[in-house]
């Protein structure tokens, strides 16, 4: 990886118009012309840059990410299994993420540096040596929780999604249309949305679930931690997860639904 102060170092009384130069040459837009030494080297070196700059910037962003409210009239053919029953129909949505970008990326999973208290034991999802690549909390009874978390059925989740399943024309959903605000950050390299829903259910009760989105837009890859714990403790085990790639590759073509949603408990 070239890095970037020994770049910014390298440019230093190198100007504009020989960058520009460089550029075009390099572009195959103009002619060569005679360049004293000192000129020719700074050429050399511009246009060294140049090649350099734009492989970087190619490489770091394969994969771009958007945010929308659904339209009421939409509607999104969402499949998903409940036990061993599988249901597909139309659904409404509230929160629409849509990506663009390659057909591929290194598939990855996670494994957590801090949870509110642990999951390990009967997970119901495939655990390698702590490494996951679906976590969920709603297994743990209320006994071993810490009393802020207990009586909250999926406390925290986190799945791993790839943005090559939905680049083509599909897209991550929140069906919850409870209203909510979506807030934007950066963390170092991956881009990061907070989403918050409060709604009432069926038995009149008061449900809120908290969502945190982390996104590479050099990777493809899309880990979701939300639940019903608050955003402090969900940023928390977010802020603490370690992700590798796995060795193998996702493509486009390995999913047959281009949707899929990320609700607490159904998501």
């Amino acid at each position: 990886m070239v890095d970037a102060y020994f770049l910014l170092y390298a440019m230093n009384g190198i100007k504009e118009e020989q960058i520009s130069a460089a550029r075009a040459l390099l572009e195959g837009g103009a002619k060569p012309r005679r360049f004293n030494p000192g000129a020719r080297r700074a050429l050399l070196i511009a246009a060294v840059l140049v090649g350099l700059l734009a492989v970087t910037a190619c490489s770091a962003i394969l994969f771009s990410m958007s945010q929308r409210r659904a339209e009421p009239e939409e509607r999104f053919a969402v499949s998903f299994r409940s036990g061993e029953q599988l249901i597909t129909g139309q659904w409404q949505a509230g929160l629409v993420l849509e990506f663009q970008g390659a057909e591929e990326c290194a598939a990855v999973h996670f494994k957590p540096g801090w949870l509110p208290f642990p999951v390990e034991k009967n997970h119901p999802y495939p655990i390698e040596e702590g490494w996951y690549t679906t976590l969920v909390s709603e297994h743990v009874p209320d006994a071993e929780r810490p009393e802020d978390l207990r009586g909250k059925t999926q406390a925290f989740m986190a799945t791993v999604y790839y943005a090559p399943q939905f680049a083509d024309g599909g897209a991550l959903l929140i069906l919850d249309q409870s209203p909510g605000q979506v807030e934007e950050e950066t963390w170092g390299a991956l881009q990061v949305l907070k989403y918050h829903t409060a709604h009432t259910d069926p038995e009149s009760r008061e449900q809120e679930n908290n969502y945190l989105i982390l996104f590479s837009p050099a990777e493809g890859w899309i880990i979701a931690v939300r639940g019903r714990a608050d955003m402090e403790t969900l940023e928390h085990i977010a802020r603490e997860l370690e992700v590798e790639p796995t060795g193998e590759t996702v493509k486009s073509s390995d999913f047959q639904n281009k949707y899929a949603f990320m609700d607490v408990v159904v998501g």
